[in-house]
C-alpha cells in the first residue's frame, strides 16, 4: 500500500464519521470533484474501493490517523 497523505486522512478521517462528499468539500475548501478525485486515489492506494470498509479500517487504526498536537507532545514524551 502506498504511504497516505495527510490530506488523505483528512479525508478519511470525515468519510469515517459519516461526512458526505459534499460535505467534506465544504469543510476542506474542496469542490466536490476534488474530493471524488482523492477518494479514487484513496481507494486505489488502500487496494479496495468500499466507503465503508474505508472507514472501519481508519477507525480500527488499519491506516495512520494525523496525530492532534496533544498526541505528538504525548507520544514524544513517551518515546523519551
Amino acid at each position: 500500500m502506498s504511504k497516505l497523505t495527510d490530506r488523505e486522512l483528512e479525508i478519511i478521517d470525515y468519510v469515517s464519521q459519516g461526512y458526505s462528499n459534499v460535505a467534506i468539500g465544504e469543510l476542506m475548501f474542496r469542490s466536490v470533484p476534488t474530493i471524488r478525485d482523492a477518494l479514487k486515489n484513496i481507494y486505489f492506494k488502500v487496494g479496495h474501493h468500499n466507503r465503508v470498509l474505508l472507514a472501519v479500517k481508519y477507525v480500527l487504526g488499519f491506516y495512520s490517523k494525523p496525530m492532534t498536537t496533544e498526541e505528538e507532545i504525548e507520544e514524544t514524551k513517551r518515546r523519551g
